[in-house]
């Protein structure tokens, strides 16, 4: 070995290491576990949606094929940034309390036309976070890039939302189910006052439970299959609520 040779041998190891480090930093996409870690998850209603299996499935247009259900401001936003979540978002996480609402989404995105619309709606960017006020008033929006396929996005009554999404990496992070869509909901969400009276059965059979989770996916017939898991006080409880279940749904 001369020394020439072993300085080229030497740099190219180094640039591997920094290419690896890059790819996992700025590309790898994170599992599902990791993305709910990120959220300030205590007390809230936790959901997932992987859009890129819905899309793949043809259930993502047949959600979204209603122009009528998307307002103006979300029309408005496709038309300045060019970003659509039916073509370029891929998964989203999100932990949604009363007043505010923390989402990790990963995606494709274009952060020069986000940094320029949260400045044209009266907002601004700074540190690596751009917030900018919120159609209801007394709310903010803001958002910050985690890589280069994956934001942190929050809406709540005070600015920088997005520093609360803890952008590292949880040791032990929960595990998620295999469903593609779920829902997780605390007992206080289940007993509050704002369930809809269309869910006021539901909700009162599934009162005791600590915790509620519904999960959907394709059934092996074609249809959709809803999993719930609910977290009982007790074997007893357990049974007795899914008696109830049994009951409302063949009501």
């Amino acid at each position: 070995w001369r020394p020439w040779q072993f300085s080229i041998l030497v740099g190219v190891a180094c640039l591997l290491v920094l290419a690896s480090v890059f790819f996992w930093r700025f590309r790898s996409i994170p599992e599902v576990g990791e993305m709910i870690a990120m959220l300030p998850a205590e007390g809230a209603t936790l959901v997932y949606v992987d859009l890129k299996s819905l899309r793949t499935a043809g259930i993502l247009d047949l959600l979204a094929g209603n122009q009528v259900a998307e307002d103006a401001d979300y029309r408005s936003f496709v038309a300045a940034t060019g970003f659509d979540y039916r073509t370029d978002l891929d998964q989203v996480a999100g932990a949604i309390r009363r007043k505010d609402s923390f989402f990790v989404l990963v995606g494709r995105f274009n952060w020069s036309s986000l940094k320029d619309y949260a400045v044209d709606k009266g907002g601004k960017c700074l540190n690596g976070i751009c917030e900018m006020p919120a159609s209801e008033k007394g709310r903010w929006i803001s958002f910050r890039p985690v890589r280069t396929n994956l934001l942190a996005l929050a809406t709540a009554p005070y600015q920088r939302g997005a520093a609360d999404i803890n952008l590292r990496k949880s040791p032990a992070p929960p595990d998620a189910p295999p469903q593609p869509v779920w829902v997780s909901f605390p007992q206080a969400v289940l007993t509050g006052a704002a369930v809809p009276e269309t869910s006021k059965l539901l909700s009162k059979a599934l009162g005791t439970a600590k915790k509620v989770m519904f999960a959907a996916d394709r059934a092996r017939d074609g249809g959709f299959e809803v999993t719930l898991v609910a977290d009982c006080p007790s074997a007893q409880e357990a049974v007795q609520l899914r008696n109830q279940l049994a009951g409302l749904t063949q009501v």
